[in-house]
């Protein structure tokens, strides 16, 4: 039996909505999976005996555009980020706060603590470990994201044990 029930779109939709302060729209997905040609950003969460227990994958689309909305930074710098395939850094420190606060879309239906350990902005290729549990998910939902004023649509990708 699952340790952490993922949400589903509603829930992402509404606890997206009340982080950003802005209309967010989730639907099914495409599975995600970031590499050279789709960069993202994915982020590890583990429990507290040290285990990985979740990994949330953000498009490099998803990644700026949340984390551009966290601060108001305006549409047209996320845009830019989208372009060259790679946060700037203002947008990346943003993203780590999107990642570490999103960890409560694992907890939404309860489940033992656990926190954000570590970020990997992709390329460069993910670790071993992680690939694995990234490839053999034993639970995972992914979502195409739409945050209000910023484009292109991006991919949320999340994983739990």
């Amino acid at each position: 039996m699952p340790v952490y029930t993922l949400p589903g779109f509603e829930q992402i939709d509404e606890y997206m909505q009340a982080l950003l302060d802005r209309r967010v729209e989730s639907k099914k997905g495409a599975p995600y999976l970031p590499s050279l040609k789709a960069p993202g950003i994915v982020g590890v969460y583990f429990n507290e005996q040290g285990r990985p227990a979740a990994v949330c994958m953000m498009s490099i689309a998803f990644a700026a555009a949340s984390a551009a909305a966290l601060t108001r930074i305006p549409p047209t710098v996320s845009a830019e980020s989208v372009k060259k395939g790679k946060l700037e850094a203002n947008l990346l420190e943003n993203a780590n706060e999107v990642l570490n606060i999103a960890v409560n879309l694992f907890l939404l239906a309860g489940g033992p603590r656990i926190s954000l350990k570590s970020v990997h902005p992709v390329p460069p290729p993910l670790p071993a470990p992680l690939m694995a549990m990234i490839m053999k998910p034993p639970q995972v939902i992914h979502a195409d994201v739409m945050i209000e004023g910023y484009n292109p649509v991006g991919k949320l990708s999340l994983i739990s044990t």
